[in-house]
């Protein structure tokens, strides 16, 4: 029998997302990591149905919802098995962990204490905090995108995930700007922001879902309510010249708009000031404005052509993040829960 050490298992729960499934697909180079698509099994309509009614954020974030655990038997984790003799790591990411119950999470540890428990959380904890309070206690390393959120929750600091990408780089250009993303708390500035390059003459592909009526205000300007798949989103992405990032005032981090411009390879247009300390940080290639001085965006640089490089060689694979879970427990690092 060999004396080698026998590798560490990573399994990863998604939030059964298209996107999701782009961002951690570097998983599949791995032979030690299994990447479950979402939180739960589809077994029928109804008991579906139920299920995702019950875990819905809508609802939790104003009640956390008891017995949870009903749904036990179609957790995707629960059905994969766990040797005693191996050491795993199962990483979360903050939309799986929040649909899990609080109880079963603390059950599981105690059940498998060969599994080292981590999340990823790709979201403000403005909007999520009432959603993984219950869950984040059991938690051995707790990981985020937003360095302020990492300092006020006693999180460690992970910009992003992303996995590599193939690209075509003779891509057809068939667009000076390219935002997807829901209204939020942005509806005013993005009614704004698509006004202002319509009236420039900037061909703009902008969506902007979950937009009430009374702020869809220049459908001229853009396009509201129109669902794209992520599939579209990347392929929008690519036939661009450049992205478009807006953040809330509240938001700090880095977004997967500024991820997708790394590995796309593309212009960016954010109004996250913060950006200007990131290590890609590129003023050739970023453009930084104020939701108060939009008459102040180059508009030349959103129309001028040229090749785009940031110097990024896949640093947010998830390849590289792994390892980086891996060394933080070997490190002897640990999540320690602070009420709040």
């Amino acid at each position: 029998m060999s004396s080698m050490k026998r590798l560490d298992r990573f399994i990863v729960v998604g939030q059964g997302s298209d996107y999701g499934a782009v961002r951690w697909s570097d998983l599949k180079k791995m032979k030690n990591a299994l990447y479950l698509e979402s939180p739960f099994i589809a077994t029928d309509k109804i008991t579906d149905t139920l299920c995702h009614l019950h875990a819905s954020f809508a609802v939790n974030n104003r009640v956390n919802l008891p017995l949870k655990r009903i749904w036990k038997n179609k957790y995707s984790l629960e059905r994969v098995p766990i040797k005693p003799d191996r050491h795993y790591f199962v990483i979360f990411t903050d939309i799986a962990l929040a649909r899990y119950d609080a109880k079963y999470i603390a059950d599981y540890k105690k059940k498998h204490p060969n599994v080292t428990l981590a999340v990823m959380i790709n979201n403000a904890m403005y909007l999520r905090d009432k959603l993984l309070k219950h869950q984040l206690p059991y938690m051995d390393l707790v990981y985020s995108f937003s360095e302020k959120d990492a300092e006020d929750y006693h999180f460690l600091f992970q910009p992003d995930i992303y996995s590599e990408i193939e690209i075509d780089e003779s891509a057809e250009i068939t667009s000076d700007i390219f935002f997807a993303g829901n209204a939020n708390d942005r509806a005013d500035l993005l009614n704004r922001l698509g006004a202002f390059l319509h009236k420039s003459g900037v061909n703009a592909h902008i969506y902007v879902q979950n937009t009430k009526e009374k702020d869809q205000k220049h459908p001229k300007a853009i396009h509201y309510n129109e669902w794209l798949d992520y599939a579209s989103i990347m392929n929008e992405n690519m036939h661009t010249n450049c992205i478009l990032e807006v953040v809330g005032d509240r938001y700090t981090g880095m977004t997967l708009r500024t991820v997708e411009a790394l590995c796309f390879k593309k212009k960016l247009l954010t109004n996250n000031s913060t950006i200007k300390d990131m290590p890609f940080y590129d003023p050739r290639f970023i453009q930084v404005f104020s939701k108060d001085a939009l008459d102040q965006i180059d508009i030349a640089f959103l129309k001028r052509r040229e090749t785009v490089s940031y110097q990024y060689d896949n640093e947010y694979s998830p390849i590289v993040f792994c390892k980086r879970v891996q060394e933080d427990y070997e490190g002897g690092k640990r999540y320690v829960h602070h009420a709040r």
